[in-house]
């Protein structure tokens, strides 16, 4: 997922890297967990960034959160955080349903640096397993045994280093591949390219029982590289700048997730996500920041496949 090359008509910079990535979306959850109403409370989500000393994500988390916002750059880091806060608690929601209705394999694709299995109550006999390249558990698993944390489910590690053959690897790990499951694909597909995307499309499907549920974006939308340079050069101080997140995606024409589902017999259900944050109380005043209506825009989708 990470790129090697740097965007037309900018200077080279360091080029960020998907730990990077997880720990700016770690310190939202430890910007979330301080609110005095949070819609998620990650109690290790801030011992992780502090751990991997990363001044970039340091530097966020530690920015606070003003309510209301009146500056451009304060309205800029209040949408950002509240709105990814509703997107994540609607995540958990999603799967704790699918538990709910009996699903006991959750699979966490592209885990990163996500404590679901810590953080939330899940049904006894479920199994979470984190999928996810080597090097983020190389790093995220000491932290959590550091801290004393202890997962409230049976935890699996299945390491996928680019590797082709996960599902194998993930079935050894004791996923059952003719029971229900669960699986969130979260934030990811839009660094893969379309072959990569269709692949592991292909591959959710074939391992997904009758019973089994995705959570995902309903599609791949890019805003353009005009967005965030002119959102950097207003808002943002210029080490951020450089870590420019646009570097990380691959752009292209690609089948959108719900038409690659829909075609497999699978029922959507989409929520654009301006319309989760209302749901749950956040919303925010899309005329105020550009930015802000492209990411109300995107489409959160919920697929779930029948049973006969």
């Amino acid at each position: 997922m990470d790129r090697p090359d740097a965007p037309s008509g900018r200077a080279a910079v360091s080029i960020p890297s998907k730990l990077d990535y997880d720990l700016f979306v770690a310190a939202a959850r430890a910007i979330e967990t301080r609110h005095d109403e949070p819609l998620i409370e990650d109690p290790f989500a801030s011992a992780l960034v502090m751990a991997a000393g990363n001044p970039l994500s340091i530097a966020y988390m530690e920015t606070p959160v003003v309510e209301p916002p009146v500056t451009a750059p304060e309205l800029f880091h209040w949408t950002i955080s509240r709105l990814g806060a509703a997107i994540d608690r609607n995540y958990d929601d999603q799967l704790l349903r699918a538990a709910d209705a009996g699903v006991r394999q959750i699979v966490l694709v592209g885990a990163g640096l996500d404590t679901r299995a810590y953080r939330l109550s899940w049904p006894s006999a479920t199994t979470v397993y984190e999928l996810d390249y080597l090097r983020t558990f190389t790093f995220k698993d000491p932290v959590m045994a550091m801290l004393g944390a202890q997962p409230r489910c049976q935890r699996a590690v299945v390491h996928a280093d680019a590797d082709t053959a996960w599902p194998t690897s993930l079935c050894a790990k004791g996923f059952d591949p003719d029971e229900p499951s669960a699986w969130l694909i979260a934030e990811i597909l839009i660094g893969l390219t379309p072959k990569a995307q269709d692949y592991l499309l292909e591959r959710v499907i074939e391992l997904s029982a009758p019973g089994s549920w995705i959570i995902t974006d309903h599609d791949i939308v890019f805003g353009p590289q005009e967005m965030w340079h002119s959102l950097a050069d207003a808002f943002l101080p210029e080490p951020i700048r450089a870590a420019n997140p646009w570097m990380l995606f691959y752009p292209g024409e690609r089948t959108p997730p719900s038409a690659w589902l829909a075609g497999h017999g699978w029922r959507i259900a989409s929520e654009s996500s301006g319309d989760i944050a209302e749901r749950y109380g956040r919303s925010f005043p899309v005329e105020k920041l550009p930015v802000a209506a492209f990411h109300a825009a995107r489409r959160i989708m919920t697929a779930t496949l029948p049973k006969p």
